[in-house]
């Protein structure tokens, strides 16, 4: 049997049910039926080159299952796109079954393919005016997501032609493609915006709805275009029943409130009785985001907010459904952004859902607990939020506890610090308990693997924040920033948190009683210090200097002491003066070469000698470091007197350069002599072939004479050899000989020298569970110091805010995450709306003309302040034609008076050069004019 034959037979029995190609379920079937992944691939590759070869087939039937294949493939990865004619053809069919697949998979392969668009434009229009509602119908969908500029222009007339088609089912859809016409070409919007305002009156409800829904997504972006609706629109929102439009409808208003403040009034009423009587939560859930996103409640509007959030409290009785939970709980935050004081009746809610199965109700609550906290519930809560962090297992039921994820015991912490330093640490009730709190964190961080840089960090200036705000607990940080340095696993795996640690034990070294005890410990895991990051090792050496010079100048003095604890300090410095980031460098290197001269300064004295006893101090006790407000340097006004342009020493500058410059042509002088003669000397030798005894004069005379140059070289080398306007680049081979010689050295040294020491600082080693087994903290009286201000503050920062802070080091963390809740959401569609933004109603020509008078549309007459602002801007458009004019004029003059000046002293390659210059300005100035 030949393949015409085959061919024969199949078409012949297709009438009758019987096909011999694969369908879309036998596809399905074989995908399943292959599960490996490598087994999977090959047969989607083969039922993809299957599909080529039968949509080339004559037999439309064919063509169209191929297609329909190929578009459930395409959810798969693979591409159609190359078979768009294909399914224009199966698109152009009689049959609707053909007619919509062929739609689906222009939905699917159609990605902005003008060319394509243009060629179904005809084919658009004749299904549109099609007597079959069911092929209107299916063109109607298919456009509303293929649509395109170009086709938006030119189909635009058919689609407002359907407005009025006699099937309510038409005009629904009809109208809802009028938005994405609107997304492509905003110029049907001023065209045809009165034909859509008509279908508010239609009998159809859904039609209606339809439209209304259509205005509610115009609002979000020219809201200004619907506000002369709104007398419509709140017949409508007083009249109808159902509830999806009365949400729409909500939504719709919430954005005209704002352009609208006298909807305001008019629209509170209404709103709150139809809050308290329906018993729908989705609608009771969008009049309190109606209220708010609207600005209906104020800072003081607590009867209304009590209405709301006890309509709300309804929704979490219902212990099944956790959506209404979460939606609550959304409600909830925007009623407390406006004013925290409006949920802190409601705070027990908050806090029993912080132990709730579902993780996303927890992170929602524990957004809530800022605008509820209190001195009287900060410890439970802490308690709460803490014990989450503990590692859970498997109960002996058997049954696992909820599983939270790290970014969510992440928040955690972050609130924790949040909480307990708001309002300047006026909810501590011991700042003893507090610390306890912070090194359970650093551990429970390293138990969970968490994030150690962030936490580490924020961990580490609370305690830098502490020290400085609360002296009386000065004392206990110490000790805590003690143990913490001492002990090996924080410097291991959370080092980032010793950055403020050892800068507390550095400004506060007076508390620390045996400061070379620390030292010494510190330096015996000098070789892990190496290896920390760079803003870390940076705080440890001045640092070490600080507690150095503390213990030094203690009574009594004990010189042996002092002389192996500065040789411990040499010995650490001295690599690190060879450290490729430059801050590193600079700090150890200038503390390295004050050591060194202490030894000296020892021997020479007897006793403690100036260089530790003043000179060392006064590098530290100059300021006592306070508090200081934010923006307090931009308060400061600059001094009158400031001058920063005017060179610095300009007499001794210009008197120096002038010195090193005659000293230079004196110099060069010498040596053209000096090689004049040289080249004498060498032509009479080759002339006389030796030289006379008066050669010999001469020569003995040079070589005085390069002596003298070599001494006043060398003499000029040593005046300037300190000087800090002249930089040398002949020393730098032997500095790094040196440098390298005293790296092996301090490397021997500190291998020699690294011992582990014992403390007499008495510490209590904090448990895990210490911030949990207390059952009541009371709180101690403890003086805080606040921000100082200086000049006047930029900011002040009211109370009332849901996402209050008090500390400048928590707003760090805390400020992203209320920008993130401030953010608008990202859209799912991802619809591209930007044509509509600042739509004006205007015709485009009137904008050319006057567009300031755009935004005037419905006023009787114009500002004065808009009639001076036009005025100035005619004013200055004269001055700068009247300026432009007098450059042009400038210019000419400049090239004529260049030309006659220096065409006398210039060569003929010079003139030629002048000439080409001046033609390019004299035609720069033609430019101009032109213009």
């Amino acid at each position: 049997m030949n393949q015409s034959t085959s061919l024969d037979i199949k078409d012949r029995l297709r009438p009758f049910g019987l096909s011999f190609e694969k369908s879309l379920s036998d596809l399905i079937k074989g995908i399943r039926s292959h599960r490996e992944p490598e087994d999977q691939l090959q047969f989607l590759q083969r039922s993809i080159q299957e599909c080529r070869q039968e949509v080339k087939s004559s037999d439309l039937q064919i063509k169209t299952m191929a297609v329909l294949k190929l578009s459930y493939l395409e959810m798969y990865g693979f591409d159609m796109t190359w078979s768009n004619f294909q399914v224009l053809e199966i698109m152009s069919s009689s049959k609707f079954q053909q007619k919509r697949i062929g739609y689906l998979s222009s939905l699917q392969s159609f990605r902005n393919d003008n060319d394509v668009l243009m060629l179904m434009t005809n084919l658009l229009k004749k299904d549109l005016n099609s007597a079959k509602v069911q092929e209107v119908s299916v063109a109607l969908s298919g456009l509303a997501n293929i649509v395109s500029t170009p086709l938006a222009q030119d189909i635009t007339e058919d689609i407002v032609r359907l407005l009025k088609h006699s099937k309510p089912y038409v005009r629904k859809k009809a109208v809802l493609t009028m938005y994405k016409i609107f997304l492509k070409y905003p110029e049907a919007l001023r065209a045809h915006l009165d034909q859509l305002v008509e279908k508010l009156e239609d009998e159809d409800e859904a039609v209606v709805t339809a439209t209304i829904t259509v205005f509610c997504e115009l609002s979000k972006k020219t809201p200004t275009l619907l506000v002369p609706l709104a007398p419509r629109l709140y017949q409508l929102l007083q009249n109808t029943n159902n509830n999806w439009m009365l949400i729409r409808l909500l939504k719709l208003f919430s954005s005209l409130c704002l352009i609208e403040p006298r909807l305001k009034q008019k629209l509170l009423s209404p709103v709150l009785q139809l809050m308290s009587k329906t018993k729908a939560s989705s609608l009771v859930f969008e009049c309190v985001n109606c209220l708010v996103q609207g600005d209906m409640i104020g800072v003081e509007d607590y009867e209304i907010a009590k209405l709301c959030l006890e309509e709300l409290c309804l929704f979490f009785n219902n212990n099944t459904d956790s959506n209404l939970k979460f939606v609550g709980l959304l409600a909830f935050h925007k009623i407390g952004s406006i004013n925290c004081q409006f949920i802190q009746p409601y705070s027990d809610y908050i806090f029993q859902f912080l132990t709730d199965q579902d993780q996303t109700i927890r992170e929602k609550a524990i957004d809530l607990i800022d605008g509820v906290i209190t001195e009287d519930n900060l410890f439970q809560t802490v308690k709460t939020l803490m014990i989450q962090l503990i590692p859970e297992d498997e109960d002996d039921s058997g049954s696992t506890k909820t599983v939270l994820t790290d970014s969510y015991k992440l928040s955690v912490i972050q609130k924790i610090i949040h909480v307990s330093s708001m309002s300047n640490y006026a909810n501590i009730p011991s700042f003893e308990w507090y610390l306890s709190v912070l090194v359970d964190l650093l551990d429970l961080t390293v138990l969970n693997q968490l994030p150690t840089k962030t936490i580490g960090q924020m961990i580490g200036s609370q305690f830098q924040n502490i020290a400085i705000r609360v002296p009386s607990i000065r004392k206990e940080i110490i000790k805590t920033c003690v143990t913490l340095v001492s002990d090996a696993k924080y410097l291991e795996s959370i080092p980032e948190v010793l950055k403020d640690v050892v800068w507390i034990l550095g400004e506060y070294c007076e508390f620390i009683a045996n400061g070379d005890d620390l030292i010494s410990s510190i330096l015996s895991k000098s070789t892990r210090l190496y290896q920390l990051p760079r803003d870390v090792l940076m705080g440890y050496i001045p640092a070490l200097v600080k507690v150095y010079c503390r213990f030094v100048n203690k009574e009594p003095v004990d010189v042996s002491q002092i002389l192996t604890l500065t040789d411990k300090l040499i010995s650490f410095l001295e690599p690190l003066t060879l450290n490729k980031d430059f801050e590193i460098q600079e700090r150890s290197l200038e503390f390295h070469e004050f050591l060194k001269l202490i030894p000296d300064a020892i021997d020479q004295q007897s006793g403690l000698p100036v260089l530790l006893s003043e000179i060392l101090p006064s590098f530290f006790t100059a300021w006592e470091i306070t508090p200081l407000a934010a923006g307090s340097q931009q308060s400061i006004s600059k001094p009158f007197d400031l001058d920063l342009d005017s060179v610095i020493n300009a007499d001794d500058w210009d008197q120096l350069r002038d010195t090193l410059r005659k000293e230079d042509e004196d110099l060069d002088e010498e040596g053209d002599e000096f090689e004049e003669q040289l080249f004498e000397d060498q032509d009479n030798f080759h002339h006389e072939g030796m030289y006379s005894d008066s050669d010999d004069e001469d020569l003995g005379y040079e070589r005085e004479n390069t002596e003298d140059n070599a001494e006043k070289k060398l003499r000029r080398l040593q005046r300037i050899k300190d000087d800090p306007y002249y930089i040398s680049t002949d020393s730098s081979s032997k500095n790094k000989t040196k440098t390298n010689n005293s790296s092996n050295k301090s490397e021997d040294t500190i291998e020699s020298k690294s011992t582990s020491a014992s403390f007499n600082i008495e510490v209590e080693d904090p448990s895990p569970n210490v911030s949990t087994s207390k059952t009541k903290a009371k709180k101690k009286k403890t003086v805080i110091l606040s921000d100082e201000i200086i000049g006047t503050p930029s900011s002040i920062h009211s109370g009332s805010s849901l996402a209050t802070t008090g500390t400048t080091t928590t707003t760090t963390t805390t400020a992203k995450d209320n920008n993130n809740t401030q953010k608008k959401k990202k859209r799912l569609l991802n619809l591209d709306s930007s044509n509509l933004e600042n739509f004006s109603m205007s015709s485009p020509v009137s904008e050319q003309s006057n567009h300031t008078s755009t935004s005037l549309k419905n006023s009787d007459e114009i500002s004065q302040d808009e009639l001076i602002k036009m005025q100035n801007q005619l004013n200055q458009t004269s001055i700068t034609e009247n300026i432009d004019q007098q450059n042009q004029q400038e210019e000419e003059e400049v090239v004529v008076i260049r030309k006659k000046k220096k065409s006398k002293k210039k060569t003929n390659e010079e003139g030629d050069t002048k000439e080409k210059k001046k033609k390019k300005k004299a035609k720069k100035v033609v430019d101009v004019s032109e213009e």
